[in-house]
């Protein structure tokens, strides 16, 4: 060794190498993930340099991936929501989610296509997938335990009948028992001809 020559840390360097190669597995395995919910297309339709619609951030990773563009083309509104809420894996504003899905190949003739967007967030709200959290934000129900579900999306359930109603039931159908009685009743007395 030169006496000019730099000590190399290789501690530090084989620590770095163990670093990414731990965030290029994490990044495989969320790329893996989407090619199998369909959010990357079908298999061989991948063409280098067609992946700029929009950028995912990946948590653990530290990085950003990009979306293929088309990645929602021919999805159902629904299915595009959840596929991008999957691949994000963060809370999304309606705007942000309205952005990410035309971005992502999504096609709607709707001047208004945050409105369509904010309409099916509210229905897959009523069908659990989906939590609309305290700050206005959308995120997938599933990332949450049963408890804070529950919180934020507390079961509906059928409307009672307002007293009001129940009352006037109750008097229709005692006049029709009264009815059904006094026609039993006056069949009873009539004289029988001999």
């Amino acid at each position: 060794m030169s006496k000019g020559a730099e000590k190399i840390d290789w501690a530090g360097f084989i620590a770095d190498i163990e670093a990414k190669i731990t965030a290029l597995q994490a990044l495989l395995g969320s790329l893996k993930s989407a090619q199998a919910l369909g959010a990357l297309g079908q298999p061989g339709e991948f063409v280098q340099g067609s992946y700029s619609a929009g950028t995912v951030v990946t948590p653990g990773v530290g990085g950003t991936i990009d979306l293929p563009a088309g990645a929602f083309l021919g999805k159902s509104l629904a299915t595009a929501i959840e596929l991008y809420l999957q691949a994000v894996r963060s809370k999304k504003t309606t705007k942000d989610i309205a952005q990410a899905l035309k971005e992502g190949g999504v096609e709607s003739m709707s001047s208004k296509f945050e409105s369509v967007v904010a309409a099916k967030l509210i229905w897959l709200k009523g069908t659990g997938k989906v939590l609309k959290m305290q700050d206005g934000s959308w995120a997938l129900s599933e990332w949450y335990p049963a408890g804070f579900r529950a919180t934020l999306n507390p079961p509906q359930g059928k409307p009672k009948a307002k007293k009001r109603e129940r009352k006037r039931k109750t008097e229709v159908k005692a006049k029709e028992n009264k009815e059904t009685h006094q026609g039993t009743a006056e069949i009873k007395q009539m004289p029988v001809a001999s």
